[in-house]
């Protein structure tokens, strides 16, 4: 017997496994991981409810589908990518700065 890798179970071995056309081996995992896992075990009982296999992939590849796209909207911005108006304001902000400090450094010296 081999040993299973203990991530996330393959959703093909899900679908397998909510139509009872799983082997014996993958069935052990997964309820082993239904136990350890209380929200994998109310994800399985959410899925339970839909109908066919196919709707059950048709899911699959939506969901993966918006990880992927939120992950790249996540990722960190370079900074000529931050929009122009965010950095024409920081710069007039900067020289505002300097300027009131320059005066004020001016009135004090007088």
């Amino acid at each position: 017997m081999h040993h299973m890798n203990k991530s996330a179970p393959d959703h093909r071995d899900i679908i397998s496994y909510l139509y009872g056309s799983i082997d014996s081996d993958k069935q052990r995992f997964l309820e082993e991981q239904l136990t350890e896992d209380e929200f994998f075990g109310d994800a399985i009982e959410g899925l339970k409810s839909i109908a066919s296999a196919t709707e059950l992939n048709a899911i699959h590849k939506s969901l993966s589908y918006s990880v992927k796209r939120n992950l790249k909207k996540t990722k960190s911005k370079k900074p000529w990518e931050y929009p122009m108006g965010l950095i024409v304001f920081t710069l007039i902000l900067i020289l505002s700065l300097i300027v009131a400090s320059y005066w004020i450094i001016l009135q004090l010296s007088q």
